[in-house]
Parts: structure tokens; C-alpha cells; sequence
């Protein structure tokens, strides 16, 4: 029934108060369709998507409320809070919290999203969540954070944050703009394959002989295609070469301008298998680390990361790093390189 099931929907409705109510596993957790209210102490969890907002001029305050966004059901798009283009008044968010993994955590096409100590976090970081912001449209923050999600970021409106807490950083094509009044200590570029196709925010994962499969979210338990758990999330696998490669796009960390940084690789190992992780230093490609997984009982999920000093991504080769597998593939889930914000950039 989730695939369908919208337990509150408010069509037209002026003053409207809904109040402590909590869903299990429904498509959408609550829309608002030309309304205006409250909502205080609502909540759902393994939803396709959480608060949508539709058409209209109002505005509606969402109080200490949540939605786990857990990809249950079909994926026609998944996300925390939507305002749609048809969407002209103001969602407000106070004390709230988007969790999970979505394509899309915050999605702003229209109107204005107004959030005040309200946070984006886990559970199941396995790939990056994102915060969009639409032409015309705009997002207001005032505290919180991002606690245990990278975030990817795209925005062709107009976005403040204000003393809000990017706990694993930010895009270094976006953190320039938002270091002042925020903390924001690290720069990353990532390629996240939890999408229905593979995005790259500075780093593009080369998608011509890798197939997309889903994976159970939850770690150390079975395989996708066995289980009747409907927590997924989409990942590579190679079906062709035994290598993945990403060249790095982003002209912050091309051209040795940053050389040392940490690589972060998630992965969901379904089989024995060992990795090396090539990547383009000072005079070419060099082994970076070599790391052995071996099964014993279920597939798992694995956060992998080391460090290298003498980073010189922009390969004219087209290949900055080059995962090379032995033995059956695991599916990957994300490839993040960091670095520390320059303090002269603070």
C-alpha cells in the first residue's frame, strides 16, 4: 500500500492545526495544497518522501517534526521537503529534521523554504543527500546542520545559511559563499551513485561499463534481490573491465592546487574481493592503498578512506582515480575527496 498511501493531505484548508501523529511507510507523509496551519509533533519513517507543497500563496509552520526518508516503495523521485514551481508562499520548519538518504533532501522549485534550527542527518549514509534550490525560488536557514551526510548542492536561486553546521563539509564550489557565519572546516568534490543515474559534484564516475543494482541499505544484511526489505538504494557494479574511474572536474583540486587530501570510498561487499585505489599524483598514476574484504557471513557495507600528499588531479589522460578490483565486484555507493578549508579562505 505505500506506493500510494498519502496519510495527511490538506487541499484548500486555512488555519489548519495537525498534531502528534506518526506514520510508518506511506509515499508521501504529509502534503499541502493551497493551505495554511500548523503542524506540531508529526513524523513519519520508510517514507518515498516526506513534506510536499503545492499551489497557492500560504504559509504553513512545521514544529519539532521529522521524516526518514528510507526509499520504500517505487522510485519516481525521492525526497524530505518539496516546494513545487506551483508553490508562491512560505514553509517554515522550526526545530525539524529531514533524515535519511533522498535524491533530493531539500527541493525548493518555488516559493520560499524558511528553516530555523532544522537539520539534515542519517541514518543510512551510504551516499550524499542534496539541498536544490529553483529559479525564482529561495531558502532561508538559521542554524542547525548536516550531521552525518555529505550534501550535494545545486542552486539557480537564492540560498542563505546562517551559523549552521556542515559537518562534513561542503562543496568547494559552493562553501566559498556560505564559510562566513557558518562552520564549514572541509572541501570535498563526490560522485554519488545514490540516484537513479549517477551525479558528479566535481567528480564524474565514468558510467560505461558499470549497470546500476540496487542494495539493502541497512548493514550486514542480505542481498538485494532476495529480501523482501524495501530499503534501497541504487549503486554501481562493473560489469565489464575490472576497474571504476573518475576523472575530477572540479578546477579547485585540478592542476596540483591541492594536493593533499583524504579519499573516501563506500561500498557494499557481496563477495571476497581486494581493491586498489590508483590515483593521478606528481609524474602520473600511483597506487594509493590496497585494501583485502573477505565475506563471512552477510554482504556489508564498507566506509574506506585514506590519505595522499601529492594529489595532481586534471589528468589530461582523462582518469584521476582508477578503483581496481580482484575477484567479484562490490557495488559503489560513493567516492568523496576532502580536503581542509585553507584558513586564508576563512
Amino acid at each position: 500500500m505505500n506506493e500510494a498511501y498519502e496519510p495527511i493531505y490538506l487541499n484548500g484548508c486555512d488555519d489548519y492545526v495537525v498534531m502528534s501523529i506518526f506514520n510508518h511507510a506511506s509515499h508521501t507523509l504529509m502534503t499541502l495544497d493551497d493551505s495554511s496551519g500548523q503542524a506540531l509533533m508529526v513524523g513519519g519513517e520508510q517514507l518515498q518522501q516526506g513534506y510536499a507543497f503545492k499551489n497557492g500563496a500560504k504559509s504553513f509552520d512545521i514544529i519539532s517534526s521529522t521524516c526518514n526518508i528510507n526509499h520504500i516503495g517505487g522510485r519516481d523521485g525521492t525526497y524530505g521537503i518539496r516546494t513545487y514551481p506551483s508553490f508562491a508562499g512560505e514553509a517554515r520548519f522550526y526545530c525539524s529534521l529531514a533524515m535519511g538518504t533522498s535524491d533530493k533532501t531539500w527541493d525548493v522549485q518555488g516559493g520560499h523554504l524558511f528553516c530555523q534550527q532544522t537539520s539534515i542527518t542519517g541514518p543510512s549514509n551510504r551516499g550524499a543527500n542534496s539541498i536544490h534550490c529553483g529559479e525564482g525560488a529561495r531558502i532561508t536557514v538559521q542554524s542547525g546542520g548536516a550531521g552525518s551526510h555529505h550534501l550535494g548542492f545545486e542552486n539557480e536561486g537564492q540560498v542563505s545559511f546562517e551559523d549552521f553546521h556542515f559537518a562534513k563539509g561542503f562543496l568547494r564550489s559552493a562553501a566559498a559563499e556560505f564559510l562566513p557565519g557558518n562552520l564549514i572546516e572541509t572541501v570535498y568534490i563526490l560522485a554519488d551513485a545514490n540516484q537513479p543515474f549517477p551525479k558528479g559534484y566535481g567528480l564524474e564516475l565514468d558510467m560505461s561499463n558499470l549497470r546500476m543494482e540496487d542494495a539493502l541499505i541497512i548493514p550486514n544484511s542480505g542481498l538485494a534481490k532476495d529480501s523482501q526489505d524495501g530499503r534501497r538504494l541504487p549503486s554501481a557494479l562493473l560489469v565489464e573491465g575490472d576497474s571504476y574511474e573518475l576523472k575530477v572536474t572540479d578546477p579547485g583540486f585540478q592542476n596540483g592546487a591541492i594536493k593533499e587530501v583524504e579519499i573516501t570510498l563506500y561500498f557494499r561487499i557481496e563477495d571476497h574481493c581486494t581493491i586498489s585505489i590508483h590515483y593521478q599524483g606528481q609524474g602520473g598514476m600511483k597506487l594509493g592503498d590496497t585494501v583485502a574484504f573477505e565475506l563471512k557471513n552477510k554482504p556489508f557495507w564498507e566506509e574506506h578512506r585514506f590519505r595522499v600528499s601529492d594529489a595532481n588531479f586534471g589528468s589530461s589522460e582523462g582518469v584521476d582515480l582508477r578503483i581496481q578490483v580482484e575477484g567479484a565486484s562490490p557495488l559503489l555507493g560513493m567516492v568523496v575527496i576532502a580536503a581542509p578549508v585553507n584558513p586564508n579562505e576563512r
